[in-house]
């Protein structure tokens, strides 16, 4: 009675349905797999990434920074930012520009990223964006900001610091209430 022994079913389709053309990602060259970063399927992304960053191919990191930037959406843009990290190729800039994308994902991100270039007295541009992004909207980029800074925080930084951080526990506790009540009602 149990389909036990019997293999996976990998698809079921119409058999009136066009068969997609599945890549060949071995074969791929550089600029494909850049492209597939903005393909609707996860695993062509999360294998196009995996792929770029193990032949540590430096020629895609132009069409990466770019990608960064793209109004393509945020999957795509964070797939690069965390390409050009397994590159070893993320700078600065490209970090302070992603800081400014319009998807939350891809500055919370930005703002994970810019933690370890805090350290050198050089940085300071990054981490007054770093330290911006404490007012963001969004409490994951908060959150994040706080711990890039939790090991760099100047004295002036530390009534930024505790009033994000006031903001984020009371969040925090309205999503709980919200939970609670839920529940209860049920």
């Amino acid at each position: 009675e149990k389909p036990i022994g019997f293999g996976r079913i990998y698809r079921i389709t119409p058999k009136s349905a066009p068969s997609r053309r599945l890549p060949s990602f071995p074969d791929t060259s550089a600029s494909t797999l850049v492209k597939s970063l903005s393909s609707p399927n996860g695993w062509w992304r999360d294998t196009a990434q995996r792929l770029i960053i193990e032949r540590s191919d430096k020629s895609t990191v132009p069409e990466l920074k770019r990608l960064v930037m793209s109004d393509g959406g945020g999957l795509p843009s964070l797939h690069a930012l965390w390409t050009l990290e397994g590159l070893d190729a993320l700078d600065r800039t490209t970090l302070i520009r992603a800081l400014s994308h319009k998807d939350s994902r891809v500055r919370a991100a930005a703002v994970r990223l810019s933690g370890p270039l805090l350290k050198g007295a050089e940085e300071k541009a990054l981490a007054d964006q770093v330290r911006k992004a404490m007012e963001d909207p969004d409490s994951d980029v908060n959150l994040q900001s706080m711990i890039a800074l939790a090991g760099h925080h100047p004295s002036d930084l530390e009534d930024t610091m505790l009033v994000s951080f006031c903001r984020l526990l009371v969040a925090i506790a309205a999503l709980l209430l919200v939970r609670h009540l839920m529940e209860s009602t049920v």
